[in-house]
């Protein structure tokens, strides 16, 4: 037997934690974390959709850990920045997030609408930095 390393996709323990801290809040207790735009979901009647990704970037200091590129997406209604504004302070404020070794910025938020739904959104990535984990082959 061979023991080696893997890297970890952190995106859906994020996405539990992220959910749980979101649904204890009264401001944000109507949004849906998803690492995907759930079936039927729709920006004008769906709740607020918080869409957390991996951008598909790693690097990292192998074989410890890997830092993974994730991408924050809110879509709200109406030009809203309080929920990703609240999301980024959770990452970056060195509140334990599952998943994740560390969270450090990545890109700032950026204001938009959707080209597609005409609905709003607002976008922005944190580096996570995520322990490697041992598999046996």
């Amino acid at each position: 037997m061979t023991t080696i390393r893997v890297p970890v996709d952190p995106i859906d323990a994020m996405c539990d934690d992220l959910q749980a801290l979101l649904s204890a809040m009264d401001e944000f207790d109507d949004v849906t974390v998803s690492p995907v735009v759930p079936p039927n979901w729709s920006p004008t009647t769906g709740p607020r959709l918080l869409l957390v990704e991996s951008d598909g970037t790693p690097s990292g200091v192998w074989p410890v850990a890997t830092t993974v590129t994730v991408r924050l997406t809110a879509w709200t209604h109406g030009r809203d920045t309080n929920l990703l504004a609240t999301v980024l302070g959770l990452l970056l404020s060195g509140h334990p997030i599952a998943g994740a070794a560390r969270v450090k910025p990545g890109t700032w938020p950026l204001a938009a609408t959707d080209s597609t739904t005409h609905a709003s959104l607002n976008s922005a990535t944190v580096r996570v930095t995520v322990r490697t984990e041992e598999k046996d082959f």
